[in-house]
């Protein structure tokens, strides 16, 4: 048998490693990382010690502490990594430092993920000031997830408070979310007065009710996440679903909380309601050559190419010519490929979509089908609705990777179990009617085993009854829009979002009844 590849010695691969160009170092500490890692930590120790000895440069010592920190994070050695990022940190921030710009963000999002191992809170700490240079807040946005999620399972309205502080003047994909979170914690008790004076300074906030309202108008007051929007929407009592064509919207009361930071508010104020986003003036998109070309496809009975044909350049075409496509694809058939060519309109800054634009966008394909189906099985129209197009944008022959089938996505051995109940020996899941049929059933004895909650019931049709059971149990007893928050499957909180907002806009668009009153059934409110 052949012998083993000798192994390099810590002093022998510092040597090698400081001879090496930076890229090619990284290269080599990534192999030794995922390759040899009881070898590359001996290096890169030697490495650090020099270092902190002062022998290096600072982007070479730089380079030593981060990747040293990288291989004790990997033996899961928190503490000693999170104090070798930092110190690499500190080597990046130097005004002289030449290495990238985004080392600084790198090691400092290590240094709090170490952190966040051992001691949510004194990661939330560490994190504040690091979002306080607002450089580049989003970076650390897959760290305030976890840690916000964290917070909220402990109960902790302290740390609650912290990271509503942390991010109340940056902004960030984080924001919305963390505004909401505020406030709705702080309306079930979870965010005291104590929290908020300790946070902020007695006197900032007259009440726990004047902050949880200044957060929400934030939640509000904002178009970057619909799902927050709409929450905030229904709890201030503003319209849920924006105004048609923009005729009757009106413009946004002034923020209550002024400029004061502390977003300070007085503790009779009410909550404004507030129908529409700011209207702002889009630039008119003219017909043009990619115009003509879409449109001389659709004409040869190519329209279902169009989108893979023109990719990035869809975006440019004109209104009409989008609508005119839709339409068309929808007259074919083509459900998926007619709400994503309307799609781009609803992106498009300024553009106030018209009722048409939304009956593309929310189609109600097979109505026959899903008015029988609500009939019998006693769930809401709307919902099958915001369920089948969230499940498969109504493609009834659509087969997902993991093998679910058809309109609302039945996985074959769910199908069966299902099928056999209502007695149905032969079946095809490809036809809409027979899918929505069999999926309602499951969904109906789901909503029922959960005592009529909604949310939670979708959550457990896309991860399973077994695993909701497991997260009920893990995070207690929450609101049902708190408890989509403490999900540990990123997939299965956005899933519940895009099911919700889609029965909402359905509800509201096809003016089925009291719209608030339907969002509360499905928040189990």
């Amino acid at each position: 048998p052949e012998s083993p590849p000798p192994r390099l010695g810590g002093d022998e691969l510092a040597a090698l490693i400081t001879a090496l160009p930076r890229p090619a170092a990284s290269d080599a500490a990534k192999a030794f990382l995922y390759g040899s890692t009881p070898e590359g930590e001996a290096g890169w120790k030697v490495l650090a010690s020099a270092a902190r000895a002062g022998s290096l440069d600072a982007e070479a010592a730089f380079h030593a502490l981060f990747w040293y920190g990288r291989f004790l994070r990997a033996a899961e050695r928190w503490k000693e990594a999170a104090n070798l990022f930092s110190e690499a940190a500190a080597y990046a921030e130097a005004p002289n430092y030449g290495g990238f710009a985004v080392d600084a963000d790198a090691a400092r999002w290590y240094a709090i993920d170490c952190v966040s191992h051992y001691s949510t809170a004194e990661a939330v700490s560490a994190l504040g000031p690091v979002l306080a240079r607002g450089k580049s807040v989003d970076y650390f946005a897959d760290l305030i997830e976890p840690l916000s999620r964290s917070a909220l399972m402990a109960r902790d309205g302290s740390l609650l408070v912290l990271l509503d502080t942390a991010t109340a003047k940056i902004g960030g994909q984080e924001r919305p979310r963390l505004a909401y979170l505020a406030a709705r914690t702080a309306t079930i008790g979870i965010i005291t007065q104590d929290h908020l004076d300790k946070a902020f300074g007695i006197g900032a906030f007259a009440s726990v009710q004047s902050y949880a309202i200044s957060r929400l108008n934030q939640a509000y007051r904002q178009n970057s996440d619909s799902w927050y929007r709409l929450l905030a929407a229904y709890r201030i009592g503003a319209p849920l679903i924006e105004p048609m064509d923009g005729s009757d919207a009106l413009p946004l009361p002034d923020d209550p909380s002024g400029e004061n930071p502390a977003g300070t508010l007085d503790d009779s104020l009410e909550p404004e309601p507030i129908s529409a986003s700011p209207q702002i003036s889009a630039p008119a998109i003219q017909p043009g050559d990619g115009d003509a070309y879409a449109l001389g496809m659709a004409d040869f009975g190519l329209a279902a190419r169009i989108r893979a044909e023109m990719g990035l350049e869809l975006r440019t075409l004109g209104s009409d010519t989008l609508r005119a496509l839709s339409e068309l694809l929808r007259e074919q058939g083509a459900n998926a490929e007619s709400i994503r060519m309307i799609a781009p309109l609803f992106s498009r800054l300024g553009y106030v979509p018209t009722g048409k634009d939304r009956e593309l966008y929310w189609p109600r394909p097979f109505q026959d089908a899903f008015t029988d189906v609500a009939d019998s099985s006693g769930l809401p129209i709307s919902l099958l609705y915001g369920l089948a197009r969230s499940e498969s944008l109504f493609q009834p022959d659509v087969v997902s990777g993991a093998g679910a089938i058809g309109l609302i996505q039945l996985m074959p051995a769910t199908a069966g179990e299902t099928a056999a109940r209502l007695k149905l020996s032969e079946y095809d899941l490809s036809d809409p009617s027979t899918n929505l049929i069999i999926g309602a059933e499951y969904l109906r004895r789901i909503v029922e085993g959960q005592g009529g909650r909604v949310l939670p019931s979708l959550f457990a049709y896309n991860a399973g009854p077994t695993r909701l059971r497991r997260w009920q149990a893990a995070s207690g007893s929450l609101p049902a829009d708190l408890f989509l928050e403490t999900l540990s499957y990123a997939e299965t909180r956005q899933y519940g979002r895009n099911v919700v907002g889609a029965a909402v806009a359905y509800a509201a668009l096809y003016d089925e009844g009291d719209v608030p009153s339907f969002m509360a059934y499905l928040l189990g409110e």
